[in-house]
């Protein structure tokens, strides 16, 4: 059986959404007639972010992103427009970019690599990755609470350090003292403030195609 996929010239309206058929690569987004409900659900599901805490407020943006190229909203142009959408949210949660660097050219500095991942966040779950992979090695219980905090705001006391662990002072020398260890902190002096530090084993995850291999 052959497939034949038929060319159509659409004018294009400025912010007009498209009233027709559109598919990108594979995938094929909402039909026209049902891009109003997407959006109700949308705007539904991803408003409950605003009284979230900061770290539900960046993966509620990250889930927008995605659904908002997944329902194609326009004929042409709507990979810019979610990727300017996901800027703007990014603003507004105080992760900015800094001279020219900014989320969208970031994504678009690998294309092929951006569309695949964002393909497969709609394959069905595989559990090939659950926790029992045995050379991963885990932090330190409640390290997350710290770093979390480090990305936010760029450093912290020692004693600041005990209450953004919430753990006894003990318990938190020893965490601080394993995530220094593990080239995950750094500090000025024995008694100096803590910040995160971005060492090459972090970066790759982080911020992919950083360094060259």
């Amino acid at each position: 059986m052959k497939s034949f996929t038929r060319k159509i010239e659409v004018k294009m309206i400025p912010d007009k959404l498209r009233e027709g058929y559109v598919q990108v690569g594979v995938h094929i987004p909402p039909k026209s007639d049902e891009l109003k409900s997407c959006f109700n659900e949308f705007e539904n599901l991803f408003n409950q972010s605003i009284h979230s805490t900061h770290t539900m407020k960046l993966i509620y943006a990250l889930c927008s992103h995605h659904r908002l190229t997944y329902i194609h909203p326009f004929y042409d142009g709507s990979g810019r427009v979610s990727r300017l959408y996901l800027d703007y949210l990014l603003f507004h949660t105080n992760i900015q970019g800094y001279g020219l660097w900014n989320i969208s050219r970031g994504l678009a500095r690998n294309q092929e690599d951006y569309r695949k991942f964002l393909a497969k966040a709609d394959d069905q779950f595989a559990p090939y990755n659950d926790g029992r992979v045995p050379y991963i090695k885990p932090l330190p219980k409640n390290s997350n609470k710290l770093l979390e905090y480090l990305l936010i705001h760029g450093e912290v006391t020692r004693g600041e350090a005990v209450k953004v662990l919430d753990v006894s002072a003990p318990t938190a020398n020893t965490i601080v003292k394993e995530l220094l260890e593990e080239d995950y902190l750094e500090t000025d002096s024995p008694r100096g403030k803590l910040k995160f530090k971005l060492n090459s084993k972090l970066s790759g995850y982080l911020i992919p195609d950083l360094f060259e291999k």
